[in-house]
């Protein structure tokens, strides 16, 4: 919610955040905004910076695919969807089911886990084929340690600043 502004009105009128301890309690509200008939804006300057460590919840991006997929499971399962809506739900888990495989994928790869990466790895190509996927598939398979060191190499370092 750093970064977003919303009427009153609209909050209230949306059913306020939810009382139950979930994740993405702020995306679904939202949503059920939009479905409440708020108008959504989108500001493409740049108003703020979020500083993302190494081992802190935001830069574990299995932690985070897992977040949007529960919570894009919990629209469908809560919010009255159009065909349509319910169409594109559909589409975007699974795309978020292949990217929480490749996210698996790279955590396995990062800690040796081979045998599981290249499982993890194939997984999310069988969801959403890819010619990276397959390659990175077959080069778990074949040069698993080639692929770590390069893996390693690239991973943004501590620190980082990830612009939202």
């Amino acid at each position: 919610t750093s970064g977003t502004m919303a009427r009153k009105s609209a909050v209230i009128g949306a059913g306020m955040f939810e009382t139950e301890r979930v994740r993405a309690q702020d995306f679904h509200l939202w949503l059920r905004m939009a479905a409440n008939g708020a108008k959504i804006g989108y500001q493409r300057k740049q108003l703020l910076k979020c500083r993302v460590q190494i081992k802190s919840v935001s830069d574990d991006t299995v932690s985070q695919a897992e977040l949007e997929r529960d919570a894009f499971e919990r629209v469908s399962r809560t919010i009255q969807l159009t065909e349509e809506q319910r169409k594109s739900v559909t589409r975007r888990l699974d795309g978020l089911e292949s990217d929480l495989a490749a996210e698996q994928g790279k955590a396995f790869l990062q800690t040796g886990e081979f045998r599981e990466a290249a499982i993890a790895f194939r997984v999310a190509n069988r969801r959403r084929k890819s010619l990276k996927l397959t390659a990175v598939t077959w080069f778990t398979r074949v040069a698993p340690r080639t692929l770590q060191k390069f893996f390693v190499s690239n991973h943004r370092p501590n620190g980082a600043v990830v612009q939202r």
